[in-house]
């Protein structure tokens, strides 16, 4: 009689960790697929068009954008990354450049029979450090120094990349839409 109540407590004892241990591995996931999520106020500038009809060449756009980078001999590595909007929402694939202070997010959305054609320039987070009220930005300037070589940088990185998205959504349109790419700024508040 004793030896059945010590499996049974066994059972629950085993079950009870088995629960804890899975919802921890859930969790643990969950935060780093939260990792993988870009807020609004990350976004510098933007770029988007709307190639109608094109629905079924959203890989087909995929393929052009690495292969106008790869033409470009841009120097930074390019990768696919799949993006949440939440902690439980469906990831949107998207090909990514960084380079060292910033990254350039490529993607595409099917609406109907439609492709909408995106590009995202996101801000890397500061560090912590210089995130401090008082010292925060005596350090920024006294390790950084000028942002000017660090904003032309920037906007050849983020020109180039552009180009080559406004490029891939042209060769995919059939001519039928523009291939001029102008950048828009983002933020929380919307554009500028």
């Amino acid at each position: 009689m004793f030896g059945i109540f010590s499996l049974i407590s066994s059972l629950f004892t085993l079950l009870f960790w088995g629960v804890i241990i899975a919802f921890i591995v859930f969790v643990v996931l969950k935060i780093n697929q939260a990792k993988q999520q870009i807020t609004e106020d990350q976004v510098a500038e933007r770029w988007d068009r709307l190639v109608p009809n094109k629905a079924e060449k959203k890989e087909e756009f995929f393929a052009k954008v690495k292969d106008e980078i790869g033409k470009k001999q841009v120097r930074y590595p390019v990768q696919e990354r799949n993006v949440t909007t939440g902690a439980f929402g469906l990831p949107e694939k998207y090909v990514v450049v960084e380079n060292e202070n910033h990254s350039c997010y490529i993607g595409a959305v099917v609406e109907g029979t439609d492709l909408h054609a995106n590009w995202a320039l996101k801000r890397s987070l500061p560090h912590f450090l210089y995130l401090t009220p008082v010292l925060g930005p005596m350090f920024y300037r006294l390790l950084h120094g000028s942002d000017f070589n660090k904003v032309n940088r920037k906007n050849a990185f983020a020109d180039v990349i552009l180009d080559c998205a406004a490029q891939a959504a042209f060769d995919i349109s059939d001519g039928v839409i523009e291939r001029k790419a102008q950048r828009k700024a983002s933020g929380k508040m919307g554009p500028i």
